[in-house]
């Protein structure tokens, strides 16, 4: 990794790019001879924004090579400044890029602070004609952007009032009301304002609406000019019957609602009714529709107007998703490359907005835009336009088109990772189906009648001259008489369009429509379990697009085994076991009990009784044992296991239910039997299901037989996301450190890192941290994200009360407090992101509510859609990524379904662990579909040869050296592969390296001593005996960050008391120690280099209160932080210990290492 400045701007680079910096350009001057970029001139123009630095970075990577890492930039700036990079790319796409972590703090005493950014590699280039894709990108431009000046602390609303009030009166417009001619619409003067006493109270009039970020004159200009297939324009078609009671009006569309647009229109109207007919573009079809259906808004003035007939041209009757909240910055990286594609557009603000929007989003000034949300597909405005009442009858013409762009805009509107390639047809801007869907939300699914409906492009039924977009309506013949005879009120030539079809989506990508399926048995629920999958909903096929191309989504496996245990009356002992496969499908009603309860008296209740009692005794065994329950000193035995599979097997799989689980098997040839198991009732899901335990062929479904997934019933849907092929992007949120705060951001960094260090050094990830997480940190992480996450991966503490039957995270608060998240909130921050994966490295995440199960924190997420999620059903501690989540995401990374991940992920974690552990069956893998892939195949080889030849080669290096393997059992430790590295390099005796392996559940069980849970020595030793002899190692040295003891004596920081008393392996407590260290004279450094001399020297410490305190071996009953990181010897009485040669040869080398960091 290469680091390289220029000025205050440093970048960090793997071996795929050569960067260059130009000379550096303040203020927004170019360097001498710098060829200049036309929009970031005028985007420097408005004075918001000055330049900082330009970049160009050149990927080296050719077709068919691994892509390179993304570019890194970190910019050194004040604790209030705030900086964007704009990346140009070879397409010509613009793309904006906020910090990708929070701002910290830099390296020297100052104020300063270091501001990241990660700039993603395009998408791959589209395929020419020929099928090939060259190079994977050409240079990328980037330059970085400090906000010029201060921004008022107001509401984003009041700015943007502010904004769009000052724009408009330096472009001498107005809002009002309009008159307008062809001359006047077509001319350079600005329109009139309009002598209202023109309008007639007998005739129709005719008004134009115009859309977001336009006005009267830009939007409907063309109109002026252009000629229908007759010869002649709209004004010579119906100059006869509207004369000159033409009109528009003028609107703030940013910081205003339709409403405050119509309640200005209406009060300027006199008062009296006045019929009008309206063209409206875009959001001016919002505006007519609040006029036409909400006139209770508006009391007695909506009696002034008076509809006729109307065109809706381009209206977002259903919203987009451009307009969501959770896209303002994707919304500026499209409109910036719209107005440089289609420079003859209708926005005459364009241009001011993203610079001064840009500004909003880098000072993540909070709130919302108004006008912008009134096109929200999910916000209340579109809700209740949508509802009812109806418009008139025969009120509404429509006017879409359905843009199939070329090649090259579809490339640079990918690399500019604009949310816009919905899987249905739309215009650029919003789905053009919506725009003949009025009050599509009114039960009655009223929309505007085909003949009334005109259609550019694919499927549609009007022909263009040339591609019809949002921008360039008006320019088309079609356009003029469609609009000439809609309003005259003729008939429509062109056939009409079928309405109760969809229009074809084309060749965008991520357009795949995938029709709904049921996998569980009608009328066994309410609600149907989450693997039913209607056809994809716009946002999260959009956000699928991945930086380095896809697959299509995967498809819902046939050959699902599905079970599905219903308990419509919890107070009764009584549920429903149905089961599926393929077009079969069986039920069994079986007798459960609740708790302790035994079930009821209806048939064999002894035995159910007894069946369901063993299960949960064997549940409290395992929980009481974690818990540190004196009453379960040991996990159950193997046999016990078994046993305990064994009646969860009989409880699943009764008669019928087993025969068709048989079948189902038998028809696996190649593969392992998906099955996914739901239940609604609490007592029951909160079973460990994954110890099942065939009987009979005498195997744990989970490890052998089956990849066993679980699900929660929902009705919504999953999000279908296509396969990546690039690395995967994982977000590593870090909540409430488990004992991390004596590190640096830079060592905690390192510690959590550790734990994806394969997967980062095969290049197979992206892994950006989130530290001292809080709820707002997180929002923000995901909602400025400049491309999906693949994986959550949350670290930190759960929990779920009883008392109120909720899961939750824990938090840190802006204050450094506990701030609890409930799963519903969670759910809102983290649903609909394009997140594929969720893993929760936190106890208490796998259990679902009492009264209503998806109040679990796993179940929350799976209900609202994401589409598997990890949790943990029994309490587990690592600071980093677990041992099953490191083997999960290599098996993910390498292409393997997440059903056959999780089960290699077990499997793995079974032999990892010697003993009998119980840790393969931890976790809990909720999924909806488990044959989805994160990442497209790849050969496992070459990445496993890579890695296999750097440590062998090591290893031979070393191979005459004693080996002490340094186990960071807590990852306390930072920067310990270097420390490592440098003590074996100050002598040419001993080896030391950082090892690493699971910890068995329960290895860090702890006794309750008055105050204080202390690991017990003996204990743990016991447990890792035999690791020395399974690493190859001669010695082990165990570093743990719990309180030890040994018998009596507690509080130790180093065991064993005697020399040889434990073979070869050691144990080292750093509790309460770590945050002593104050960098300067007590060292972590010289601290690891004490323990590697006492380790060698092997010698008999010192009785308590006997000898001097700066000797290695001192009994340092105080733990005092001299004796242990500071500059210790070896005194008299210990070098007398050595008579031998050997001993003598092991203490001079100790020597050398107390030297190693003088």
């Amino acid at each position: 990794m290469a680091q390289k400045k220029s000025g205050a701007v440093s970048w960090s680079t793997a071996d795929g790019w050569d960067v260059r910096a130009t000379a550096q350009t303040r203020g927004g001057r170019r360097a001498a001879g710098e060829v200049p970029d036309p929009f970031l001139e005028n985007l420097t123009a408005t004075k918001r924004w000055q330049v900082e630095q330009s970049l160009t970075a050149t990927p080296k990577t050719r077709r068919g090579e691994a892509a390179p890492a993304p570019l890194t930039l970190d910019v050194e700036g004040g604790p209030d400044d705030a900086y964007i990079v704009m990346t140009r790319y070879a397409s010509g796409a613009i793309r904006f890029h906020m910090p990708t972590e929070p701002a910290r703090r830099g390296t020297g005493r100052g104020a300063k602070r270091i501001y990241r950014f990660s700039i993603p590699v395009p998408a791959a280039p589209i395929p020419d004609a020929g099928g090939r894709r060259g190079f994977i990108s050409a240079a990328i431009k980037a330059v970085v952007l400090k906000v010029a000046g201060k921004i008022a602390d107001f509401a984003l609303s009041k700015l943007a009032l502010l904004w769009e009030t000052a724009t408009w009166k330096l472009k001498k417009q107005r809002e009002g009301w309009l008159s307008l001619t062809a001359e006047s619409l077509g001319g350079e003067a600005s329109l009139p304002a309009a002598d209202l006493k023109t309008l007639s109270a007998s005739e129709r009039n005719l008004l134009f609406i115009h859309g977001t970020f336009s006005s009267t004159k830009a939007a409907f200009r063309s109109l002026a000019q252009t000629q229908g297939r007759n010869g002649r324009t709209f004004f010579d078609e119906l100059q006869a019957l509207y004369g000159n009671r033409m009109y528009g009006f003028d609107h703030f569309t940013l910081s205003r609602t339709p409403q405050d647009n119509v309640q200005m229109l209406l009060e300027a109207l006199p008062n009296r009714p006045t019929t009008f007919d309206v063209i409206t573009h875009s959001r001016g079809g919002l505006v007519l529709r609040h006029l036409v259906e909400r006139r209770e808004l508006f009391g007695s003035l909506a009696d002034r107007f008076v509809i006729g007939r109307a065109v809706l041209v381009a209206s977002p009757n259903e919203g987009t998703p451009l307009a969501s909240p959770d896209h303002v910055t994707q919304y500026t990286n499209w409109l910036s490359n719209v107005l440089e594609l289609f420079p003859v557009n209708p926005f005459t603000t364009g241009v001011e907005f993203v610079s001064e929007a840009l500004s909003w989003i880098a000072r993540r000034l909070v709130g919302g835009l108004p006008g912008l949300a009134s096109m929200d597909n999910k916000g209340g405005i579109i809700q209740a336009l949508q509802a009812a009442p109806n418009p008139p009858s025969q009120a509404y013409s429509a006017l879409v088109a359905n843009f199939e762009p070329d090649a090259g805009t579809l490339q640079r509107l990918l690399d500019a990772g604009a949310d816009l390639f919905f899987p249905t047809a739309n215009d650029l801007v919003v789905p053009t189906e919506g725009g003949w869907r009025v009050d599509a939300g009114s039960g009655g699914g009223v929309t505007i009648p085909g003949d009334r409906i005109g259609c550019f492009g694919l499927g549609g039924n009007l022909p263009q001259q040339k591609a019809v977009n949002h921008m360039n309506f008006f320019d088309d013949p079609g356009t003029v008489d469609f609009l000439v005879r809609a309003l005259r009120g003729e008939a429509q030539p062109a056939a009409p369009v079928d309405i109760d079809h969809d229009l074809p989506s084309g060749k965008r990508r991520g357009a795949v429509r995938v029709e709904a399926r049921l996998t569980l048995a009608a009328g066994a629920a309410h609600e149907q379990p989450a693997t039913a999958s209607p056809a994809i909903t716009a946002a999260p096929a959009l956000r699928a697009v991945s930086p380095m191309g896809s697959l299509p989504p995967n498809a819902e496996p046939d050959d699902v085994f599905q079970l599905a245990l219903i308990d419509p009356d919890p107070n009764d002992s009584i549920a429903t076991l149905i089961a599926t496969f393929r077009n079969a499908r069986v039920m069994e009603t079986v007798h459960i009990g609740t708790g302790n309860q035994a079930s009821n008296t209806r048939t064999k209740p002894d035995h159910a009784s007894t069946q369901w009692q063993d299960i949960d005794a064997m549940q409290q065994h395992i929980h009481g044992y974690i818990d540190g329950d004196p009453r379960y000193p040991q996990l159950p035995g193997e046999k016990d296991l078994q046993k305990f599979g064994g009646a969860l097997f009989n409880a699943l799989f009764p008669d019928q239910i087993r025969r068709l689980y048989d079948a189902a098997r038998s028809e696996q040839v190649t593969q392992r039997l998906n099955l996914i198991f739901t239940s609604d009732n609490h007592w029951l899901a909160r079973q460990a299901w994954e110890f099942i335990h065939d009987p009979d062929r005498k195997t744990f479904l989970a490890l052998e037989e089956v990849n066993f997934t679980r699900n929660v019933l929902t009705s919504i849907p999953a999000e279908r996301i296509p396969a990546r092929s690039g690395p995967m992007r994982i977000l590593v949120v870090v909540a409430q450190p488990l004992g991390l705060a004596a590190l640096s951001v830079e060592e905690e960094t390192d510690v959590i890192r550790s734990g994806f260090r394969r997967l980062l050094d095969a290049k197979l990830a992206d892994v950006e941290l989130l530290l001292d997480a809080t709820p707002e940190l997180l929002h923000r992480a995901l909602e400025s994200a400049p491309a999906p996450f693949d994986i959550l991966h949350f670290i930190g503490h759960g929990d779920y009360r009883e008392q109120d039957d909720c899961g939750y995270l824990i938090f840190q608060n802006a204050d450094g407090g506990v701030q609890e998240l409930d799963s519903t909130t969670l759910r809102q921050i983290v649903c609909r992101r394009g997140i594929r994966l969720v893993c929760l490295n936190a106890c208490e995440t796998g259990q679902g509510g009492r009264e209503d199960f998806n109040r679990g924190v796993a179940q929350a997420l799976i209900a609202g859609g994401v589409p598997a999620v990890v949790a943990n059903q029994y309490p587990v501690l690592d600071v980093s990524a677990t041992s099953f989540s490191r083997h999960f995401y290599w098996a993910l990374a390498m292409g393997q379904s997440i059903g056959d991940a999780a089960r290699e992920a077990r499997v793995a974690v079974n032999y990892a662990i010697s003993g009998e552990a119980i840790d393969w069956a931890v976790p809990v893998v909720f999924a909806r579909n488990p044959a989805q892939r994160i990442c497209v195949p790849r050969p496992a080889a070459e990445y496993d040869r890579t890695r296999t030849a750097s440590v062998r080669q090591r290893r031979r290096a070393m191979q005459d050296r004693i080996k002490i393997g340094m186990w960071n059992a807590h990852r306390m430790i930072p920067h310990l592969p270097e420390i490592c590295d440098h003590l074996t390099d100050v002598q040419n005796v001993y080896s030391f390296e950082t090892v690493s392996f699971p910890a068995p559940i329960g290895t860090w069980r702890r006794e309750q001593d008055e105050n204080q849970a202390y690991v017990v020595a003996e204990t743990l030793y016991e447990r890792l005996k035999n690791k020395p002899k399974e690493l190859g190692l001669d010695r082990l040295v165990c570093m743990i960050n719990f309180p030890l003891k040994s018998g009596n004596k507690k509080h130790l920081y180093y065991w064993p008391l005697e020399p040889g008393k434990s073979e070869r392996l050691s144990i080292v407590s750093t509790f309460d120690l770590l945050d002593q260290l104050t960098g300067g004279e007590f060292t972590v450094e010289r601290m690891m280099a004490h323990l590697a001399a006492a380790v060698v020297a092997d010698l008999i410490p010192h009785l308590p209160d006997v000898g001097p305190a700066d000797c290695p071996f001192f009994y340092n009953k105080k733990r005092d932080i001299s004796s242990i990181a500071g500059r210790l010897r070896f005194c008299a009485a210990c070098r007398r210990q050595c008579k031998k040669p050997e001993d003598q040869d092991r203490l001079r080398i100790a020597e050398q290492l107390l030297a190693a960091y003088p």
